[in-house]
């Protein structure tokens, strides 16, 4: 069942999600089931620093590959253990230095069908396009923090100074933005949305509680009826402006 030991999805070839778990059929031809945690985690990898390479039909040679990539010292440990855990399960990744730049490393999997589950889902996986499969909104709330940390340890920052607890995630896709925003606010954690130079950052923060009080607050002339605005069932009012949410009651 969604949101408790596995999760759900379709359309994949070699490599099959079933409502029972995540299946894939190895080479040898055995079946063994990924869990929901691993695959939420490594998802988080993939969008935020993987890509699929174009597949040209006019050529034949032209292989399926998945590729994530990572420089961050602790980021290339947890994703190399992921990748660890993900072969166990009958997927084949292939980790190899990064060829341009230092102390980074590439993993790579060619399977037609995580290929093409990725380009049905998540977009073409290009920086601007990239997005979060709908899936993900069917999720236990476990399974989309480990999504949320894995989002932000492939591409975000955190404050490690002590009492802070800021962190934020980068993007240039304008639906990625917007769902991780989503992601948060889903969490009970306050999101905010800023441009930055070529991208936008999603700030992620404790939730908070805001009052209107004090000098906010005035004193007009009115005679009338004063009417109260709530949206049923649950009266409450979400809005957003300048990549700021307030939810109302």
């Amino acid at each position: 069942p969604i949101g408790s030991s596995w999760m759900t999805a379709r359309n994949m070839s070699r490599t099959v999600l079933a409502v029972a778990g995540l299946t894939t059929r190895t080479p040898c031809g055995r079946d063994s089931s990924v869990p929901a945690e691993l695959w939420a985690e490594f998802l988080g990898y993939l969008v935020s620093e993987g890509h699929i390479r174009t597949v040209n039909p006019r050529v034949k040679s032209n292989s399926y590959t998945v590729t994530v990539s990572q420089k961050k010292p602790g980021g290339v440990a947890k994703i190399r253990e992921c990748v660890r855990k993900l072969n166990a399960c009958g997927f084949a990744f292939h980790e190899y230095p990064h060829s341009g730049t230092a102390n980074a490393f590439v993993w790579t999997c060619s399977d037609k069908g995580l290929w093409t589950w990725c380009q049905d889902h998540c977009g073409s996986m290009g920086a601007r396009s990239k997005r979060l499969p709908d899936v993900v909104w069917e999720w236990s709330p476990r399974l989309r923090t480990i999504l949320l940390e894995a989002l932000i340890l492939g591409d975000g920052t955190v404050d490690g100074r002590m009492g802070r607890s800021y962190r934020g995630y980068f993007s240039s896709s304008p639906a990625l933005k917007d769902q991780v925003q989503i992601l948060a606010l889903g969490l009970g954690l306050g999101a905010k949305i800023c441009k930055a130079s070529r991208c936008w950052r999603v700030s992620v923060l404790p939730k908070r509680e805001t009052r209107v009080t004090g000098p906010e607050v005035k004193r007009v002339p009115y005679t009338g009826k004063v009417y109260c605005f709530s949206v049923p069932p649950n009266r409450l009012v979400l809005t957003r402006r300048n990549g700021m949410v307030a939810i109302t009651h």
